[in-house]
């Protein structure tokens, strides 16, 4: 019986992985996510009407179409690495690595396989960080589509953040860190969210994160010695 449950698992995987991997061949352009074929599967994964019969098999699915996008990475193909880990999010929104490791490979990845895709004599620095900024860009929006399912998420919103430090949107990073530092108070949100604020120009609200800090950190916690660091910079 266990043994029919497992083929009849990997029965499915196949017949799902051939079906749904024709609306989605396309869905993404060569430099940047579009999403809306992705999004309107991601409507009847929803509501049930594509995957109903698939039940706890519904993980295993999403692991198979995951693995696909890494094959696709490996390769450097844009197109079908993005629409691989679109619909493993589509199918397992819960995974919140998905997300994470999807940001990550489109901010970090996909503006190098662009990069080299050029003439030689194109592929300029200015070149790449114009593929830098906008490929946050994508993945930003990649990951706010988690952020509406899981809005206190702290990975996610860590993951947001970087990308947009990534690329000097210390604004937007701002807000996102102190979402963040919302949702866990941990040192690591805190110290960075004090920098961004700093950086920003509200000095006076950097100073009071850092001081917040060092008052919960025990006194042989090594933050302490970076935190003084960074208090006693500001009188300079």
């Amino acid at each position: 019986m266990e043994f029919l449950k497992k083929f009849f698992a990997f029965f499915i995987v196949l017949i799902v992985s051939a079906v749904l991997s024709l609306p989605v061949k396309n869905a993404i352009s060569n430099t940047r996510v579009d999403a809306s074929n992705v999004d309107s599967l991601r409507a009847s994964i929803g509501s049930g009407s594509v995957f109903a019969i698939l039940g706890g098999y519904r993980s295993i699915v999403a692991d198979f179409v995951w693995i696909k996008s890494y094959v696709a990475w490996e390769k450097c193909d844009v197109s079908k690495c993005i629409s691989s880990m679109e619909l493993a999010c589509a199918i397992s929104p819960q995974v919140i690595s998905f997300w994470t490791e999807g940001a990550g490979i489109i901010a970090y990845d996909v503006p190098h396989w662009l990069w080299k895709r050029l003439p030689k004599k194109m592929r300029t620095q200015e070149r790449l960080e114009t593929f830098k900024r906008r490929q946050a860009t994508q993945a930003m929006i990649f990951i706010d589509k988690g952020l509406l399912m899981y809005p206190k998420n702290y990975r996610l919103l860590i993951c947001k953040g970087q990308i947009a430090v990534s690329v000097n949107r210390f604004v937007e990073a701002e807000k996102v860190f102190k979402r963040a530092v919302e949702v866990d108070d941990g040192f690591y949100a805190r110290r960075i969210y004090a920098s961004l604020l700093i950086k920003n120009g509200k000095i006076a609200e950097g100073k009071k994160q850092l001081e917040s800090i060092l008052a919960d950190a025990t006194p042989d916690n090594p933050v302490r010695k970076q935190i003084l660091y960074q208090l006693e910079s500001l009188k300079q």
